[in-house]
């Protein structure tokens, strides 16, 4: 390839920088389209661990308030003043009535063989996140339910239920 002398110093010709520009091109629009996929999916691990946090505290909050009052909240639909958030959010590390408005109310769930869980009914409103990504964290809370001693239910119909036993 003959190249261009500029000043006695050799250099580029045009058709090799117009191949290396379109080259970087490429190699940046492919990178953009990857990265998309995997910002919405780490943007999906972020909310579940922290859906994982908060029904953790709230599982903390259940028994604290247990603790100070022999009241088993939500069973038998027993209640200190007939709003869970707010019974429990005394006793809570975080404001459970913002995160009741995020994931759904605070729900008790008592089994027929008298395991009590404690947890968020749904469903989720995660500043209208798509579907894909609310189904991104189902699947990631899924596969960490055995981790966070967690219970990703479908109560009432509804997929977004997520619960912690407390007894």
């Amino acid at each position: 390839m003959r190249h261009v002398t500029i000043l006695g110093k050799r250099g580029f010709t045009l058709v090799e920088l117009l191949l290396v520009i379109v080259l970087a091109a490429i190699i940046m629009a492919l990178v953009a389209l990857s990265g998309g996929g995997m910002m919405e999916s780490t943007s999906a691990q972020t909310e579940a661990r922290r859906l994982i946090r908060t029904v953790q505290s709230l599982r903390g909050a259940w028994y604290a308030c247990y603790a100070d009052t022999q009241v088993m909240l939500g069973v038998n639909g027993a209640a200190l003043t007939g709003n869970l958030a707010g019974d429990l959010g005394i006793y809570a590390d975080r404001n459970l009535q913002e995160e009741a408005a995020r994931y759904g109310g605070i729900s008790v769930d008592v089994t027929p063989a008298g395991k009590i869980s404690v947890g968020f009914l749904g469903p989720w409103h995660l500043n209208d996140r798509a579907n894909a990504a609310k189904a991104t964290m189902m699947t990631i809370l899924n596969s960490q339910k055995g981790d966070y001693g967690i219970r990703v239910a479908e109560v009432g119909g509804n997929a977004e239920s997520v619960f912690i036993r407390v007894r």
